[in-house]
C-alpha cells in the first residue's frame, strides 16, 4: 500500500499531522489492553493495532525529517502537553497518571526508538524506564531545586549506611524530588533507627519501581510496623 505524504500543495507534513497518526497508534493500542484485561487475546483488536503500526511506519522518513525539524522552544511546548499511553481502568482508586500519560517531547523519541531503530511490531506496553524517556518529566524535577537536591544528597549519604545502589539512586538527579522528599521526612520524622530502616527500605523500594511515592511507602510499611518487624521486600 502506498502512503502519499504530504497536502496537494506539496508541502511537508507539520505536528498536527503526525499528532493525529500517533493518536490512531495510541488508540489502537489502548483498545487492545483494554481487550485483553481480563487476560485472553483479542487477534481482531490486535490484528487492527497492527495495520496501525505498519501505517505508520511507512510515514518513516517523513516522520525522521519532522523529528529533526523539532527545535528547544518546541521542545518547552511539548513537555505541556501529553497524550494518553495506555489503557487504565478509571474504576481502580490506586491509579498513577504519571504512568498512563506521555508528554509529548518523549512520545516522538519513544515512536522513532521502538517502530524505527528496534523495528517493534507493536509499542511497548510501559514507557517508564525506556532508555529514550527522561524520567525527570515525571517526578517532578525542578531546575531550581538543585543546589537543595545536591545539599540533601550528600547529607543522607553521609547520615545513612547504604549499598551501591542506594547510593547511586541518591546521587542521580532524576530522582531529585524523592531525596528531597526522604530528607524532609527525616526532618519531620526524626533520626532514629526505625526511621533509617524505613528509608533503606524504601529507597530498594523506589529503586525497582520509581513511580510510586514516599507517602505510599510510608503507608504501607506502617502495617509493618504495627507487625513489629522489617520486611525484606516491599509487600
Amino acid at each position: 500500500m502506498l502512503i502519499f505524504v504530504g497536502t496537494a500543495f506539496g508541502q511537508f507534513p507539520d505536528r498536527a499531522y503526525f499528532d493525529k497518526k500517533i493518536q490512531k497508534v495510541l488508540s489502537s493500542k489502548i483498545a487492545y489492553e483494554k481487550s485483553t484485561e481480563n487476560g485472553s487475546k483479542n487477534e481482531i483488536v490486535l490484528s487492527a493495532y497492527k495495520k496501525e503500526i505498519q501505517e505508520f511506519k511507512a510515514l518513516g522518513k517523513a516522520f525522521a525529517k519532522f523529528s529533526k525539524s523539532i527545535s528547544k522552544d518546541d521542545n518547552q511546548l511539548l513537555l505541556r502537553e501529553s497524550m494518553q499511553y495506555k489503557y487504565f481502568n478509571p474504576l481502580l482508586s490506586s491509579i498513577n497518571l504519571k504512568t498512563i500519560f506521555i508528554k509529548k517531547v518523549d512520545l516522538y523519541k519513544l515512536m522513532r526508538y521502538s517502530l524505527f531503530k528496534k523495528n517493534d511490531t507493536i509499542l511497548p506496553e510501559n514507557f517508564r524506564g525506556l532508555p529514550v524517556i527522561d524520567e525527570r518529566n515525571y517526578n517532578k524535577y525542578d531546575q531550581r531545586k538543585q543546589a537543595e537536591f545536591k545539599i540533601a544528597s550528600t547529607f543522607l549519604l553521609k547520615r545513612l549506611k547504604l549499598d551501591r545502589q542506594q547510593s547511586r539512586f541518591l546521587k542521580n538527579d532524576i530522582n531529585q524530588a524523592h531525596v528531597l522528599n526522604i530528607k524532609a521526612y527525616l526532618d519531620s520524622e526524626g533520626y532514629s533507627s526505625e526511621n533509617l530502616e524505613f528509608i533503606k527500605w524504601a529507597l530498594d523500594s523506589l529503586i525497582k519501581d520509581p513511580t510510586v511515592s514516599l507517602a505510599y511507602l510510608d503507608n504501607v510499611y506502617e502495617a509493618i510496623r504495627n507487625q513489629g518487624y522489617v520486611p525484606k521486600d516491599r509487600f
